[in-house]
């Protein structure tokens, strides 16, 4: 069975991926680590301080853009934390909310 991810704002099932950011700590929990950011026509890497990232283990965010409602303005989170892998939308001000899903 398959799963679809659904626009946190409006519930519509047909969102599009626009950027893929991965932080990874580079010696151990809480300290500074790389982020790789990857959109259509590029990729960055760049050190990062421990203060901004994600968590306080390694992460990766997806920014979406709806069809029904245009570009997001929270991004999915995979997150490490504590051995159990978080998936959450994150808005801009930095709140989390559960995802929904749908049945394909």
């Amino acid at each position: 069975m398959l799963w679809g991810l659904a626009c946190p704002r409006c519930k519509h099932v047909c969102i599009h991926q626009k950027a893929a950011s991965c932080d990874w700590r580079i010696a151990h929990e809480d300290g500074d680590g790389t982020r790789t950011l990857s959109m259509k026509n590029s990729t960055s890497c760049h050190h990062v301080l421990s203060s901004d990232m994600i968590g306080r283990r390694d992460a990766i965010s997806l920014t979406f853009e709806c069809e029904e409602c245009g570009l997001l303005d929270a991004k999915l989170v995979i997150q490490q934390h504590k051995g159990h892998t978080l998936i959450y939308w994150e808005t801009n001000d930095g709140n989390s909310h559960p995802i929904q899903l749908y049945d394909t």
